[in-house]
């Protein structure tokens, strides 16, 4: 256990000690800020519009939830699409260009801790990021009346959309020894999983049930309506797990050769 945790370490130390890492983290902190604000912008002229009308009616009265949290959230999923493959595309890529993939293998390592310890240190990646874009709604709590259930469900939607995102970037980054071809294939991949539910229209019968099934954003729009149900939360916890054993399966393949 200590030595996976050495490689979560070491990966941990390779984000935040090079420049590289605090640009993807400033980057990301200053595009959640903007689009934040850019949403509380206009919900606050649609309030103004809705308090000028001569007769109000309540139920249409702009809500922080629906008007400011739920796309703020569905924009954050899309950072994930682009950020996640910034992430994962050196963890396996780059051990294989430096040679050191070979040293790793002959370690007393097994697959399972090696595969588990890259996972571990983007999961960490991931829950701080998730940790920086959260203080904008808690903002909100503190000057509006969001409901706060619906913030910490949505909260989890975008968490472990993330957490699934990079452990396919895991396994695509095992499958090429240069970084950009691995984060290529891996913002493709993630492009096409993301825009499943634009086929929803267009299909019928079995392709729509299984178009609904494994949309990411179907699932977590649950989630960031305050509906938490065992399919969601089994989703994307099926999606991570299927990315790491693809990943462990792909490394035993190549071990053994």
């Amino acid at each position: 256990m200590r030595k996976m945790f050495a490689i979560t370490k070491r990966e941990l130390l390779s984000f935040f000690v090079t420049p590289p890492g605090y640009i993807i983290f400033s980057a990301f902190m200053l595009l959640c800020a903007y689009f934040f604000f850019n949403l509380l912008g206009s919900f606050n002229f649609k309030l103004r519009t809705f308090s000028e009308l001569p007769v109000q009616i309540a139920s249409r009265r702009p809500n922080l939830n629906q008007w400011v949290i739920e796309p703020y959230y569905q924009t954050v999923m899309f950072l994930w699409v682009c950020l996640a493959p910034l992430l994962s595309m050196k963890s396996f890529a780059d051990e294989r260009s430096q040679s050191t993939l070979e040293m790793i293998f002959t370690s007393p390592l097994s697959i399972f801790q090696i595969v588990l310890g890259k996972f571990f240190a983007l999961a960490t990646i991931i829950t701080l990021l998730s940790l920086g874009m959260l203080l904008f709604p808690l903002l909100l709590h503190l000057y509006g009346d969001p409901e706060f259930a619906l913030t910490l469900s949505g909260f989890l939607a975008v968490y472990l959309s993330g957490l699934s995102f990079v452990s396919i970037g895991l396994l695509l980054s095992t499958l090429s020894r240069h970084q950009l071809l691995a984060g290529f294939m891996t913002f493709v991949l993630l492009l096409v999983i993301y825009f499943l539910h634009s086929f929803s229209g267009a299909v019928s019968g079995v392709l729509l049930v299984l178009v609904r099934a494994l949309s990411p954003v179907l699932k977590a729009s649950e989630l960031t309506a305050g509906i938490i149900t065992l399919s969601s939360l089994s989703y994307f916890l099926s999606f991570i797990l299927i990315g790491i054993l693809c990943t462990m399966c792909s490394l035993s393949v190549q071990r053994s050769k």
